[in-house]
């Protein structure tokens, strides 16, 4: 049997090639970072923020110093292709749009109460609409049901501005001319 000296941890072994000149692939990796480290043995600066970062051998491929910097350059790269491809981003949007049906509470809504109104109660509003409890008729963490949202007797048909005023903001219904 043919043996050889590693030249990185100076073992014997048995060779089969006559060129091999390590006991192991791990031991001819170690030889190679020793004699010609790279870059990523000094560090670099982060691509982002122009910091000093230190880095490990597993990370050569690392380009920023942080999360916040790795979520900045992804925006920043989102936004040079929406640059570089601006039908893109119209074609994207319509599919989206196209994806998104309307809001299904307001739906089953207007299944079990066709006669509530199309627009706010308090202010007109016609594009979003939103069902707000009458107070003492709330849900209290129940799921939305046809019981629990009759018109007009326990809800009324708001916008979601209005809505964040009467719940959030403590305005008073007939503020808005609403009646309990």
């Amino acid at each position: 049997m043919k043996t050889k000296r590693c030249e990185h941890c100076g073992l014997e072994y048995s060779y089969h090639r006559s060129t091999s000149r390590f006991c192991s692939q791990i031991c001819g990796a170690a030889f190679r970072w020793a004699k010609q480290p790279k870059v990523t043995d000094r560090g670099r600066t982060c691509i982002v923020c122009g910091a000093w970062m230190a880095l490990r051998r597993d990370q050569s491929q690392k380009k920023t110093c942080s999360a916040k910097c790795r979520r900045a350059r992804v925006a920043q790269i989102t936004r040079e292709w929406h640059k570089r491809n601006p039908e893109r981003e119209s074609l994207y949007r319509q599919r989206t749009k196209a994806k998104q049906g309307p809001e299904s509470n307001l739906l089953r809504f207007r299944r079990t109460n066709p006669n509530a109104p199309m627009a706010c109660e308090a202010c007109g509003e016609l594009r979003v609409l939103d069902v707000a409890h009458k107070p003492g008729k709330e849900r209290n963490g129940a799921w939305r049901s046809a019981t629990n949202c009759v018109w007009p007797e326990m809800v009324w048909v708001l916008c979601p501005t209005c809505h964040a005023l009467i719940d959030r903001m403590h305005y008073p219904p007939a503020e808005f001319g609403l009646t309990q």
